[in-house]
């Protein structure tokens, strides 16, 4: 169910201070980007916005949790992808309000969120087809992990992810609406200099990230997760937990937002307008922010904004 949308004034944009044989590779007409086409974009058919529907964990020892409660939708354009997990707790009683407006265990449950964004890396292996995601936005700290799984279609919109790294399967199911055209494009500072923010455009759903103005600290434990370090420096929570990855739908020239990992974003509707200035860059309207992004992926017409 979509959520009733918010008043424009809630929902100001803050701003930034910081191998199955389906699985082929063609070009379309109208396909743009500013980075030369490699051997690892991810082909066509498995380009669009897959929800997940089902994660085992502990395959091998014949008896696997099992979670179908957690919200997931991944984003995948040619070479980049945006990835946002939401556990059932962080959604249950929330309430669409600014970090610093909410109780103790309101940010608790936020803890456990997981979103990034980043670059995909696919290969034909001997194996199977391999997905590797290079995250460059994380909610969470980084892990000593890789992110790679090998692919399996189940049918044309179905497909079965086996961790490399981890001992766990994820079956995802593709949205209708979210073919025919597929944006990536990153923003950045007067400068020039990458400013951590990255918007997708997948069909009708569109998905932004950005990343967190505050460095993790120094001397982190390698492989913590964010809980821990919340619990080593509680006093620095807000500034944790401020890293907005949100996923949502276009409609009538606005952005509405489904779920972000920032409460206050849920159910935003902001005007928005996206029109390609060449090869390189787009002018992009999102709520009262007017900009310029660089494009790094360009697949479909000029002008996004239906």
């Amino acid at each position: 169910m979509r959520p009733a949308h918010r008043p424009a004034s809630v929902c100001a944009i803050p701003s930034l201070t910081v191998t199955p044989t389906w699985f082929v590779t063609s070009k379309r007409q109208g396909q743009a980007t500013s980075m030369s086409d490699t051997a690892y974009s991810i082909p066509d058919d498995l380009k669009g916005v897959w929800q997940r529907t089902l994660l085992q964990r502990g395959t091998d020892s014949g008896q696997p949790e099992t979670d179908d409660a957690t919200w997931v939708r991944r984003v995948l354009t040619g070479q980049w992808f945006v990835d946002i997990r939401l556990p059932a707790p962080s959604l249950q009683a929330r309430r669409a309000l600014p970090l610093t407006q909410l109780r103790v265990n309101e940010l608790i449950a936020l803890v456990d969120q997981q979103a990034h964004a980043g670059v995909v890396r696919f290969e034909h292996m001997a194996e199977g087809p391999l997905c590797t995601w290079l995250r460059r936005i994380d909610y969470q700290p980084p892990s000593q992990t890789p992110d790679a799984g090998w692919l399996m279609a189940q049918s044309e919109d179905e497909l079965l992810e086996v961790g490399v790294h981890v001992d766990h399967n994820e079956f995802w199911q593709r949205l209708p609406g979210s073919q025919g055209r597929h944006i990536a494009l990153a923003g950045f500072h007067d400068d020039g200099l990458d400013n951590g923010r990255r918007l997708l455009v997948s069909g009708q759903f569109i998905a932004l990230a950005r990343a967190r103005p505050t460095p993790w600290p120094r001397g982190m434990m390698a492989g913590a997760t964010l809980r821990e370090v919340m619990l080593h420096q509680p006093d620095r929570a807000l500034d944790w937990l401020d890293c907005s990855v949100a996923f949502g739908h276009i409609e009538e020239g606005a952005c509405v937002i489904e779920h972000s990992t920032l409460p206050v974003e849920d159910g935003c509707r902001w005007p928005l307008h996206i029109e390609r200035l060449n090869v390189n860059s787009a002018q992009v309207r999102l709520g009262d922010e007017h900009s310029e992004w660089r494009i790094l992926e360009w697949q479909g017409p000029s002008v996004v904004m239906d």
